[in-house]
This record gives C-alpha cells, structure tokens and sequence, in this order.
C-alpha cells in the first residue's frame, strides 16, 4: 500500500492507496513545518498499527524527516527527538518504510496547497 502524507503549520493531509477522499488532520494550534511534518507521518503510522497494516511504503517530501528517519541526518532539535524516537518505534512495529518524494508529485502537498488558495475544501 502506498500512502503520501504532507503538512502545513495548520493540518496534515494523508492520502491513502484506494481511498475514495482524503484524510485531514487539524492542528489545535500552530505547529513548525518540521514539527508539522513529523506529526503527520505519525498520524500515518499509528492508523496503521490499529488496522494491523504491514508493508507499506510511505511518501512525504520532507527530507529532513526521511533523513533522520533513515539514520542520515541527526536529530539535534530537542524538540524533534521524541516524535523520532516514535516514528522510528512504530516503523519497526509495522515493517512500514518512509520515503522521500519531490514536492510536486506529492498528491498530499497539492492538496493542502489548493486548500491554501481556497481551490479545494475538505
């Protein structure tokens, strides 16, 4: 199963292989691009422990979030250390794998930059 996920400061958006729409999460309050972007690979991997989910390839276009992941880059953000360490945790639960795709070929990010321009509403 492929799935692309994307963030904003504001919400997250996942788009998962076969689903008739997409999936939105709301921030309560504002969040950092890095920040953001960690929580939405989150939301990603905990749905999919809950529906038992294994093997799945996970797109995003943050390649800082796909480098620490992947043991490229080190996290020095204190801030961003724990959302690691659980990402990582739940990677090795479910057997997922996190990739880096350009921006433009990611259905997510296109949808949350409609919504930023009042193209598209959730």
């Amino acid at each position: 199963m492929d799935i692309y996920c994307d963030s904003s400061t504001k919400q997250a958006c996942i788009l998962y292989e076969g689903a008739a729409q997409p999936y939105f999460v709301h921030y309560v309050d504002r969040v950092t691009n890095n920040v953001g972007e960690y929580l939405a690979l989150l939301e990603v991997l905990r749905n999919l422990c809950l529906l038992e989910i294994k093997q799945a390839t996970i797109f995003t276009d943050s390649l800082l979030v796909v480098n620490q992941i992947n043991g490229l880059y080190a996290c020095r953000q204190e801030h961003l250390k724990p959302l690691l360490k659980e990402a990582k945790r739940l990677i090795q639960a479910t057997g997922c794998e996190v990739k880096w795709i350009p921006r433009e070929e990611n259905p997510a990010g296109e949808l949350l930059e409609m919504i930023a321009h009042q193209r598209y509403s959730p």
